[in-house]
């Protein structure tokens, strides 16, 4: 039922019956140097995988840690946890010296082998100080990445292009027009901008 061998050019442990238990508090799997981590399990610690001695992924209580990049040729779903929540949410956090700007950014990229990997599109939180943030949405054009969108942590939209509106278009405060181009095709009134 369970045979240790060695074939020749592997050594293999098979087990044909039941479950194959490891029992240990910490079982850990090394090269056979015994000088590197390969991976660890660790009762009420979680679960550890390593690539070069360099932990990578993390299983712990709360979810899971990835310490390095991840690429996932899938779907990603976010699913539920409490069915009364408002909602699944996905948190992105960046750790960043304080001189930074981008808080974090989500990277959209179009790859293939003429393309490589700079990113399409990207939107990013934007550190204003230690209690406010706003937002960036950029886009690429001509192969450069700009923005495009930035809203402010006081709620100001900063539009770079023209702006088309295919329906009302309601504004508690000010329209201002920077730069060159035709003056807005309409009226202001009471709080909304209406055609002429």
């Amino acid at each position: 039922d369970l045979e240790i061998y060695h074939d020749g050019t592997n050594s293999n442990i098979k087990n044909s019956t039941g479950i194959l238990k490891i029992l240990g508090d910490t079982v850990s799997i090394r090269n056979s140097a015994d000088d590197e981590d390969l991976a660890k399990f660790i009762n009420g610690g979680g679960v550890e995988l390593y690539e070069n001695n360099v932990k990578k992924v993390e299983i712990i209580n709360t979810g899971l840690k990835v310490y390095a990049a991840a690429e996932i040729t899938g779907v990603v779903k976010i699913a539920r946890v409490n069915a009364d929540a408002i909602g699944s949410r996905l948190t992105i956090e960046a750790g960043v010296p304080s001189s930074a700007t981008a808080v974090a950014s989500i990277d959209l990229i179009s790859r293939n082998a003429s393309s490589g990997t700079s990113p399409i599109s990207r939107i990013a939180g934007v550190f204003e100080d230690s209690n406010d943030s706003g937002l960036s949405f950029s886009t690429t054009l001509a192969g450069t990445l700009s923005e495009k969108v930035n809203i402010s942590s006081q709620g100001d939209i900063i539009f770079t292009g023209f702006v088309s509106i295919g329906g009302v278009l309601n504004v508690d405060g000010n329209i201002l027009q920077n730069g060159d181009g035709p003056a807005f095709p309409g009226i202001f009134k009471s709080g909304r901008f209406c055609k002429e």
